[in-house]
């Protein structure tokens, strides 16, 4: 099971990027574009408070740093396992890898991996996030967990949970956490949960991606039925008809001008509130892209292709 992310004024012409043991760009396929083809898929990307641009994949680790340099982590230096699916740039500065073998925590210079033995719910990491209180939350195949840094704390459908294979997580605008799984989604508030289906709402029961925009709305990327968005009390869905380029949405991200944008395997998509504009293979988009990840200091938006390590920006 796979899926697992804009400059001020959005300049997507202006591209860069990336090596995973090698890389080789691609230019000139449409005026603006780049593309660097990686030698592993990826599958989590995200910039941290320094600017450095983090991704995983099946062969580990890898760090760009603004000044064009990298480097390169496996089992070897300490990653708890080489299968990464999920990568979180913590607000303390660590950097955190959500694996096929539990779940690894990077401080700059030190190691330390975390498994079940240690509780966490399940070494089959899908997603990380992290919540305004400094904990940090697991996404696995048997639930959701929560460590505050000292003690680790599990949850499944048995205390409220929708369905045990977390596939995303999100910290609400208003502190609640948000678990995105195969069947449907749940919203924490730290005492009680909430669940949201098809039933509510929402555009399929298998949600892959989510993210809150500037106006307090958030949005939820499916397997099958588009996007949804949920206001705090209606819910409103848009699909392949509304201009998306996908009816399956594997990542969502939220752009400082306030649009949203939206990968899939077809393409990307944008969203102003009003119009849609589609970017597909057509515009030298690669196939299978995904928006992953979104720093101001690199002025632009790392979009990756996940079947084959490909990236533009």
């Amino acid at each position: 099971m796979a899926h697992k992310h804009g400059i001020y004024t959005l300049l997507i012409a202006v591209l860069v990027l990336l090596v995973l043991a090698g890389c080789m760009a691609a230019q000139g396929l449409y005026p603006g574009w780049a593309a660097y083809q990686a030698a592993h898929k990826l599958t989590g990307v995200v910039f941290d408070r320094a600017g450095n641009l983090w991704a995983g994949g099946p062969g580990g680790a890898v760090v760009w740093h603004p000044d064009g340099t990298h480097s390169q982590y496996t089992q070897v230096d300490g990653l708890v396992n080489d299968s990464v699916w999920a990568v979180l740039a913590a607000p303390d500065g660590t950097i955190w890898f959500g694996t096929s073998g539990g779940v690894a925590r990077f401080d700059g210079k030190s190691w330390q991996g975390y498994t079940k033995e240690d509780g966490l719910a399940d070494d089959q990491v899908w997603a990380v996030a992290a919540a305004p209180d400094g904990s940090v939350w697991f996404g696995t195949n048997h639930g959701a967990s929560r460590f505050d840094g000292t003690t680790w704390q599990s949850y499944t459908s048995a205390n409220g949970l929708i369905d045990n294979v977390v596939h995303s997580i999100l910290a609400g605008p208003d502190g609640a956490i948000w678990f995105g799984t195969r069947g449907g989604v749940s919203r924490f508030d730290g005492t009680n949960w909430q669940g949201f289906s098809e039933a509510d709402g929402l555009a399929d029961n298998d949600v892959w991606s989510m993210a809150a925009a500037p106006d307090g709305t958030l949005w939820f990327g499916t397997k099958g039925g588009g996007v949804a968005r949920y206001d705090g009390k209606s819910w409103k869905n848009f699909s392949v008809e509304c201009g998306l380029a996908d009816k399956l949405v594997e990542s969502i991200v939220v752009d400082p001008d306030g649009s949203l944008w939206f990968g899939s395997e077809a393409g990307a998509a944008r969203f102003d509130g009003k119009d849609w504009q589609t970017y597909t293979q057509a515009e030298a988009l690669a196939k299978n892209t995904q928006i992953v990840a979104w720093h101001p200091g690199w002025q632009g938006l790392a979009l990756h292709w996940a079947a084959a390590g490909r990236l533009l920006r």
